[in-house]
Formats: structure tokens, C-alpha cells, sequence
């Protein structure tokens, strides 16, 4: 298609924005995308409508990483990119609102654009491109509108239909990077220079604020293509015109008239009037009430009073929806809060049943109730855990039917939203009716597990090492920052405690410092390995011994690690780490626990138990670990964990290979504390400053990372000891053998001298070949005498008894000995 070139402002036709209604001189411009993009279009629009959030991020990821190459090199060169996530969706308009987020670290992006710190964290195009590969989370990437970068960006909506846009719109935009946005109904269009930020219900300019969505989803015309890989220089009389579309023709109403405005219309907040729990109204759409819990604060949290208890609206303080916090330690419920303010939210904008489709079938209510549970926030996990429910910042199971019983309500659901024409209505009330029925909640409730919005997988969920979820938000390790809690980032465990960086814990120090022997090293050393162990990074490749003789507090601390780490932390059985004969296909389901833990705590070793060093080295790899549930399949799954192994015995390791003992780090309790010290009640008064022995933990992962893990000198020293006292076969060497420089020993009178002290000591002897390699690890060597052909000997070694074995014919353990 070719054209005439004219000057944009002969093109403007007088149209105050790019959306008016154009005569025939302004024909549309058709143009046409890949088959594969109007696919992606159309599933993005089809996400809008639904209101279907993860469907829309994940659609608009695969749309923008598929066309990152189209993308200028101009635009590519600056370091000024952001990822972006869909948080919230107005399907009546189209839009959705869309958070930007820095690619290093994946916080929000908050503060002032163009400050020191937005600079350092905004990324390069490849940083921002392997980040969003990387976390399925973020929708695309978007570039911040700096002005030092001297671009300029026009944002028209609802530009597009049927693949076709306004002749003046392709005219104005001749020659500049153009694209489709990601709605797939509008552009963007990029020029370098300079202009005024400009704003109209269906344009907009940007020069030197926000950000601007990038997908590389090139609109193909011949407006739009240019020969130098960089968008045109915005000349006078189009930066003229631009401002003059995109100027306001009403008065802009402030932030606070707005807030204002919205809150007249807030359903919640008449709610929380209605109860006779409002006080008064605060700024940034905040509002001072009441806490329906408020009989629960008794004397601890802070003091109560006017702020204690907060209700924000929609869009405010970061989140897409209502919520209310309370600064008090009974916990943030969503759905706990409205039921005692006695606001039902359950239908509110669920169920749309009017529509010429609806059909008497389980398979349409099942679509309505995965809409339904989608904002209840409910997710069916096909790993064996079934339905789960975002509650209080994580992920619970449900046991005791919640799912079931939102279910129940479909039909009420259904029956409120009834449209008013009679033969609608009529198919309506067929589709409630199975909806009430008992056989038609189950029916529904089955197919919905199944629905793509809502189906996950347990590889979906505590995907990222870094975070900590607490109580009152998510900790960002590297940072110690505190996030707040997000439905998306898909949790399922969290510490049961509230996080406060300031907090102390001087009950707890004490206790650590006097465990120690007042030892300050050991006490630093400890708080590193503790820290270390707080994220799901294994690259240590460690497990922690805690040895001591009773009464010395190793039950202790590990109790409250674990009390305070919550369901981050588990209890394995010792003996899935000692020897056994396993079938290499039986079920491993201790193994099998392991998968999202961070820390892994088994107790009291047995006497003489011995340590497998192949079961050790699958415990402590970085490597995937294969395992099986009872009754379950094989799987696979990246370890997070660390293990920390207590008891009063050591257990036994034959291996003397740096494989096994490079990952043993032995941390001695010598302490002994007489039944005078004792307190029983010690545990429960540090649980009672637990926020402080987090922040403790916390500061030990900070530690951790500014110094490495560096063993204290008492525990380097008693690794060390362990080890050497772990030589049994240099004991067996010492006891019943003779070094002897130009001796020869027969191998099998040896190993039957072997077997017999192993036997002695209560020892599992190892096979022929393992002690073979040992002694030649050990500085002796193997030989064959001449005579016969057949007596293999050990060199350099005599054995102080001799068996009379001059083969392993003749050996009772000949079998054993060829192993």
C-alpha cells in the first residue's frame, strides 16, 4: 500500500484525539500480524474479559520474548529497562494495571524516577531479557522514560480493530519504531528528541516520566518501516501536533478528589461504616477503624489507637484490592475481616451468566466456578495436595473442605446475577439449579481442578531462594528488606512470625553466648551457619554435626530454629543417613520430604551407627535428587535444604575420600549445664521474643553473605579430630599389621585379617576392592609373586597374624573378597 506523504497537521482533520470519527479522505490503514501474534492477541483479549490474571501474564511474556529481536538496537543500547507484571484487570475497559519491577532484584520499583538508586537498579536490555526468561511471574519488559535518554513515546488506545488504524494515526507515526501495544488494540510509537509530557482520555505523551511497555510486536506498513535501525527525530511541527492531540481539554481532578470521589462509591468501606467501625479518613486512600478483633489485642502489639487498624482502598498502598491491616500480632485474614464486619464479597463481580452460551452443564459451571475461586484465590495443586488457598500471605491446604464449601454458593452466585430477558432467565435457573444440587457441586468442583487459570504444579511453588515469607510479608534474604505478600509469587511455607529488623532477642544471645562456653567465635560461626541454612541455597554442600554429652543445648536451639522457621524447617528419621540395604527402586520417602525445605534437622544418632557416605553425598549435592513418595511415582526435584544432624554419639565413616569429609562440618556442645541451671520454662521465654531471634537469623544469612560460612577454630579443629579417629583402617593397620618397607602381605590372608577386627569391633567391614584403594591411598601398593601365577599381595604391609591363606581359593570369604 503506498500514499501520498503530507504534513501531520494536514492530516489532523481538526479530530481532537486519535480516536475520533474519520470521513473517507481518512480511510483506515489495514495492515497484518503473523498468524502467530493474532493467536497471542486474541488469547490476550480473551484473558481481559475473563479477568483472568496468570492467563494474561503468561500470554504476554510469550509475546514479548518472541519478539525481543525486533526491537531497535537504539532502544536496546540503554540501560534504563524495567520488567512489569499485570497486578489487575478492568475487562469493562480493557485496561490493566501494570507494576514495574527492577530486574536485578525483583522488588517493586517505587521512589522517585531518575534518583541515584532508581539508576542503579534499572537494567540493561540483556539483564532485563534473561530475568524475564527466567521468572514466569513478570509479564514483559518496559523501558523508564529518562530524559537523558532523548526519546519521546505516543501512546494511542483503542487505535486498532480488525487490523486496521486511523489514516492520520499511521500518517503521524511515519517513520518512527512503531508497534502494537500489549492490549493488542492500541500503539506505541517512538521518536528521538524531546517533547511535553501530555495526557488525554485516548493519548498519551512521554518524555521524561513512567515507563513504556516495549513487546518488538512491529506493526507491518509501510508507515512504520524505516532504513536505520533507530526511530526519526521528532521535528517541530510534529511535536506541535502531538501536544495539541494529547493535551487536556478538561481539568485534571487531584489525587485526593479522586481517592475521595471512589471512596463514596466503595462498597467495602460502606461496609465497614454500616458496623459502626470507621473513625476517619487519612491520606493516599487510607482510613482509620476500628479492629473487629479488637477484644483479641489484649496487652501485647502496640498500644492501641487511632491508626492501629487501617482499611485501604483499591489501588492503594501498593495493592489491587481492598485490604486492612492491623499492627496487632492476630494475624491479617482478608476473609476473617469482612465475615466478623459481616460484608459478604463472595459475588461481588464473580458471575456473569448473561450471555446467549449458557448451557445446562457441568462444564459451564465449572467455568464459573474456577472464576469464582480465581478470586478467592484458591489454586488445585496436582502434586497430591490438592486444593489450596492464599491465606495470611501463603498458600494453605485445604482440609477442611473450603473449597467445597465456596462451591455451595455458585448457585446463589448464579441466581444474582440473573438477566431480566425470560428466555435468559429460564436457562439461567436450569444452570443454578444443578449448581444447588449436591451432584452438581461435585461435578463442578472436579472439572474446575483442571481449569488452566487455577491448575498448578508443585514445581510452581517457593521457586525463589532469596525470599523468606513471614507473617507480616515476604524478606528479601540479600537485602534483609521486607516485601509486602504476593498471591503470585506462589508460597507455601512461611515462619509464623512477624519480622522486625530492630527486634532483640537478649534472652535468646545469652543463651547462644553461655551455650559457646562464652566463645564469641563459635557464636559468630553458628549464627553464619544458621543464616546460611535460612535460604534455599545449598552451594555449600554441608551438613552440620551437633555433638555433645547430654544437657548441653543442642535441643534447645534446634527446637526454636525450627519453631521459628515454621514449615520451612521438617524432622527426618537419622537412619534414611546411615547404612541399609535399599532397593534401588523401593520407595525413598524421607529423601522424598526433603523438596522446598531450607532446614532439615535429624536427631540423636545411635552408637555405633554408620553413616552412608553415598546416601550423604545425595543429602548435601547441588545436584537434582531423584525420590519416591509410599505408593507414589518417581520424581525429581532441586534441593534447598541443609541438613543438621544432633546426638551424643559420632556416627562411624569408613570413607576417608575428601568427598564425604569436605562436607562434615562437626560444631562441639561442651558446655554442660547442671540441673540447678536448668530452666524448662528457657524454650518458651525465648519463643516469646521469636521476632528478634528471626532478626538474628536474618543478620546471620547477611553475615553469610559478606564473609562466606569460614568455620570457627573449635569446629575446624574437632572436624578435623573426627576425621582422623574415623580412620578405621588405619586403626586396623595399627592394631594388626606391620609397615614394613619390601614386605609383602597376601591379600586374602589380609582382608581375612580385616574382617575378623571389623567383626571384633562391631564394625560393617567394606568390600576387598574399597579396602584395596584405601591402602593404596595410604601409600602402599599391589603386587603378584611369580610363583603359581595366582597370590596377589599387598606391598610395603605385614600382618601381624597370619592365616595361612595363600589364595582366595582357600579363603572362607573368597566371595567377599573378589567383590
Amino acid at each position: 500500500m503506498t500514499h501520498q506523504k503530507e504534513s501531520p497537521r494536514m492530516a489532523a482533520g481538526g479530530g481532537e484525539n486519535f480516536a475520533a470519527t474519520f470521513d473517507e479522505s481518512h480511510k483506515p490503514d489495514t495492515f497484518r500480524s503473523s498468524d502467530k501474534l493474532q493467536v497471542i492477541t486474541l488469547d490476550i483479549r480473551r484473558a481481559i474479559a475473563d479477568n483472568n490474571l496468570f492467563a494474561l501474564n503468561h500470554t504476554l511474556r510469550e509475546l514479548t520474548l518472541s519478539g525481543a529481536d525486533n526491537i531497535p538496537a537504539k532502544l536496546r543500547e540503554f540501560k534504563a529497562w524495567v520488567l512489569w507484571r499485570a497486578t489487575a484487570i478492568n475487562p469493562s475497559t480493557g485496561k490493566f494495571t501494570k507494576v514495574p519491577a527492577y530486574p536485578g532484584t525483583k522488588a517493586n520499583r517505587t521512589g522517585e524516577q531518575g534518583s541515584p538508586k532508581d539508576l542503579a537498579n534499572l537494567g540493561a536490555f540483556d539483564e532485563v531479557r534473561a530475568a524475564l526468561v527466567a521468572d514466569p511471574s513478570f509479564a514483559g519488559w518496559g523501558l523508564a522514560m529518562l530524559p537523558q535518554l532523548g526519546l519521546v513515546a505516543l501512546d494511542v488506545d483503542g487505535c486498532i480493530n480488525d487490523g486496521a488504524m486511523p489514516h492520520d494515526v499511521g500518517l503521524i507515526t511515519d517513520n518512527t519504531y512503531c508497534e502494537i501495544s500489549p492490549s493488542g488494540t492500541g500503539i506505541r510509537a517512538f521518536w528521538t528528541g524531546e517533547a511535553t509530557n501530555r495526557k488525554n482520555a485516548n493519548g498519551e505523551l512521554y518524555a521524561q516520566k513512567q515507563f513504556v511497555t516495549i513487546t518488538g510486536n512491529r506493526v507491518d506498513n509501510t508507515h512504520c518501516l524505516f532504513g536505520e535501525d533507530s526511530p526519526a527525530t521528532l521535528d517541530a511541527p510534529t511535536r506541535q501536533e502531538l501536544e495539541r492531540r494529547c493535551a487536556s481539554t478538561t481539568g485534571k481532578k487531584s489525587t485526593s478528589a479522586r481517592l475521595k470521589e471512589k471512596a463514596e462509591n466503595d462498597p467495602y468501606l460502606q461496609a465497614i461504616k454500616r458496623a459502626g467501625l470507621y473513625e476517619r479518613a487519612m491520606s493516599g486512600g487510607a482510613h482509620s477503624i476500628r479492629c473487629p478483633f479488637e477484644e483479641k489485642h489484649g496487652d501485647f502489639g502496640r498500644p492501641g489507637g487511632d491508626g492501629d487498624t487501617v482499611y485501604f482502598q483499591p489501588h492503594t498502598n501498593g495493592e489491587p484490592e481492598p485490604r486492612i491491616f492491623c499492627q496487632h500480632t492476630h494475624g491479617n485474614d482478608q476473609d476473617a475481616y469482612w465475615q466478623a464486619i459481616g460484608f459478604d464479597n463472595r459475588a461481588e463481580g464473580l458471575i456473569d451468566a448473561d450471555d446467549d452460551t449458557a448451557a445446562q452443564s457441568d462444564v459451564k459451571n465449572a467455568r464459573l466456578l474456577a472464576s469464582a475461586l480465581l478470586k478467592k484465590r484458591f489454586v488445585f495443586e496436582h502434586g497430591g495436595r490438592g486444593w489450596m488457598q492464599f491465606k495470611s500471605g501463603v498458600y494453605v491446604i485445604c482440609a477442611l473442605g473450603e473449597a467445597m464449601e465456596a462451591a455451595k454458593g455458585l448457585g446463589v452466585d448464579i441466581i444474582k446475577n440473573a438477566p431480566s430477558d425470560p428466555e435468559k432467565f429460564k436457562r439461567t435457573m436450569a444452570l443454578a439449579q444443578r449448581a444447588m444440587s449436591a451432584a452438581g457441586i461435585k461435578a463442578a468442583l472436579q472439572l474446575a481442578e483442571s481449569d488452566p487459570r487455577i491448575a498448578v504444579k508443585p514445581a510452581d511453588f517457593d521457586t525463589d531462594p532469596d525470599l523468606l515469607n513471614v507473617l507480616n510479608g515476604v524478606v528479601h534474604l540479600p537485602t534483609g528488606e521486607l516485601r509486602p505478600h504476593d498471591p503470585a509469587q506462589f508460597m507455601s511455607k512461611q515462619c509464623p512470625v512477624i519480622y522486625d529488623p530492630a527486634a532483640a532477642a537478649p534472652i535468646w544471645e545469652k543463651t547462644i553466648y553461655s551455650i559457646s562456653n562464652e566463645d564469641r567465635d563459635w557464636v559468630d560461626f553458628f549464627q553464619r551457619a544458621v543464616g546460611y541454612s535460612l535460604s534455599g541455597y545449598v552451594n555449600e554442600e554441608v551438613m552440620f554435626f551437633l555433638l555433645g554429652v547430654g544437657a548441653n543445648g543442642k535441643s534447645l536451639v534446634c527446637n526454636v530454629m525450627r519453631r521459628v522457621s515454621g514449615n520451612y524447617a521438617s524432622v527426618a528419621p537419622t537412619n534414611f543417613l546411615m547404612t541399609s540395604k535399599r532397593d534401588g527402586e523401593s520407595a525413598t520417602p524421607a529423601l522424598a520430604s526433603l523438596q522446598s525445605v531450607r532446614i532439615v534437622q535429624a536427631n540423636e544418632v545411635e552408637a555405633g551407627a554408620q553413616l552412608s557416605a553415598q546416601m550423604a553425598k545425595v543429602a548435601t549435592s547441588t545436584d537434582a535428587i531423584s525420590a519416591r513418595h509410599l505408593y507414589g511415582r518417581q520424581f525429581a526435584f532441586i534441593p534447598t535444604h541443609t541438613l543438621w544432624v544432633r546426638g551424643n554419639h559420632k556416627p562411624i565413616i569408613t570413607d576417608n575420600d575428601e568427598g564425604i569429609w569436605r562436607r562434615v562440618v562437626l560444631i562441639p556442645f561442651d558446655r554442660h549445664f547442671s540441673p540447678e541451671e536448668k530452666d524448662v520454662m528457657l524454650e518458651e521465654k525465648i519463643m516469646r521474643e521469636a521476632s528478634g531471634v528471626l532478626a538474628w537469623m536474618v543478620r546471620g544469612h547477611l553475615a553469610y553473605k559478606q564473609h562466606g560460612l569460614r568455620r570457627a577454630r573449635r569446629v575446624e579443629a574437632a572436624s578435623l579430630a573426627y576425621r582422623a579417629e574415623s580412620d578405621l583402617v588405619s586403626q586396623w593397620i595399627d592394631e594388626r599389621a606391620i609397615r614394613e618397607a619390601g614386605a609383602t602381605c597376601a591379600q586374602a590372608d589380609a582382608y581375612f585379617n580385616y574382617r575378623t577386627w571389623c567383626v571384633e569391633q562391631g564394625l560393617r567391614p567394606m568390600a576387598k576392592k574399597s579396602l584395596t584403594s584405601a591402602l593404596i591411598e595410604r601409600g602402599f601398593s599391589c603386587g603378584q609373586e611369580s610363583t603359581g601365577g595366582r597370590r596377589r599381595t599387598y606391598r610395603g604391609l605385614k600382618s601381624a597374624v597370619s592365616y595361612g591363606f595363600e589364595d582366595e581359593i582357600s579363603n572362607p570369604f573368597a566371595q567377599d573378597a573378589q567383590d
